[in-house]
């Protein structure tokens, strides 16, 4: 189950945030069959809840975060920002999982994407909560059974790059490709 938490750290009032959020998944939705089953299946997950916070921060995913009070897993997006990265047209992926591409461009991303690629980390999750144990992805590296560059490779190649190229844009070859965020 996805929900919207309200925290008071937030500078996002909960009735704008609910908007945002709602809009954001109607478009993934709507422009990609990979989004709409990877919403689909943590709607739908038995007895998990994965809380959302709009606020203004960079996104991340974690089992938990003390700083915004969450006991249990939990995305902070921010709807009002857009990510920068390089980024090519992804054309496959080699044995060893690398991808195969061209050249890489300039690419700035909704934060649909941002929200997207969190969402991956949630289905990660909750398909073993053990690669994570008590790390926060997208910031703080901590303990777990895989490392946040097999975390983060798996959820490009699985949910990330998928979406981005069913609503046609280009696709990040590696995590490492941030080059920050700029305001909506």
């Amino acid at each position: 189950m996805i929900f919207l938490a309200s925290r008071s750290a937030s500078t996002i009032s909960y009735n704008q945030a609910s908007k945002y959020l709602a809009d954001a998944l109607a478009t993934l939705r709507a422009k990609s069959a990979t989004a709409l089953a990877l919403i689909t299946f943590i709607e739908n997950a038995p007895a998990v809840q994965i809380g959302i916070v709009a606020a203004q921060e960079p996104g991340a995913f974690g089992p938990f975060n003390m700083e915004w009070a969450f006991t249990g897993p939990c995305i902070i997006w921010s709807p009002t920002k857009k990510f920068k990265c390089k980024a090519a047209d992804i054309s496959g992926y080699r044995p060893n999982g690398s991808a195969v591409w061209a050249k890489k461009f300039d690419t700035v991303y909704p934060p649909e994407i941002t929200l997207i690629h969190e969402l991956g980390h949630a289905k990660q999750y909750i398909e073993d909560t053990s690669i994570f144990a008590s790390k926060t992805v997208d910031g703080l590296v901590t303990e777990g059974s895989k490392s946040i560059d097999d975390i983060e490779a798996d959820n490009l190649k699985r949910h990330e790059n998928p979406v981005c190229k069913e609503m046609g844009l280009y696709q990040r070859v590696k995590y490492s490709d941030f080059d920050g965020f700029v305001d909506v």
